[in-house]
């Protein structure tokens, strides 16, 4: 083969490897999503309330949680998860749209609930119990549900009772 040869065999590869790689970092993005978008929880109270959540499981998802939202169905919600058991601190920073938050025990039990947390307060609101996860919903639709401290929360394989009969 001659040199001009040589270097068009070479820029093509070159350009396929850019394309393969580019298109790596998309495909996981995707699967992450998909995983992250298709999912469901549901809380035992006095009837079964079914909620499509998405994930929050690292610190940048944590950290972002709903803000900028403008709106979110009243069927939705966002499930943060935590490695330990603690007392939880949220903000409401940069949250365009009022939320209930529901802590939950590493049991699935519901162990506290901030009731119409206000956009944009910066005052940092605190669980009254150690949580292993929250859930964040629309302002005032806990109360509208019924959900209360004490229900459960069904999101295997997190949370892994079984639905009163």
């Amino acid at each position: 083969m001659n040199a001009k040869m040589i270097i068009m065999s070479a820029a093509i590869l070159i350009i396929a490897a850019l394309g393969f790689i580019s298109y790596l970092p998309q495909a996981q993005h995707t699967v992450a999503e998909s995983r992250k978008a298709a999912t469901t929880l549901k809380i035992q109270s006095t009837e079964v309330h079914t909620f499509k959540i998405e994930i929050a499981d690292t610190d940048a998802e944590r950290n972002r949680g709903l803000m900028y939202r403008e709106h979110l169905a009243d069927d939705a919600g966002m499930l943060f998860l935590f490695q330990d058991y603690a007392p939880r601190r949220f903000w409401m920073r940069n949250t365009l749209i009022p939320l209930d938050i529901i802590f939950i025990d590493e049991n699935g039990t519901i162990n506290d609930i901030i009731h119409l947390a206000q956009p944009h307060d910066e005052n940092l609101r605190m669980s009254n119990a150690p949580a292993k996860a929250a859930l964040e919903i629309n302002g005032g639709l806990s109360l509208q549900k019924s959900i209360e401290i004490g229900d459960t929360v069904i999101f295997p394989p997190f949370f892994t009772k079984e639905l009163a009969q």
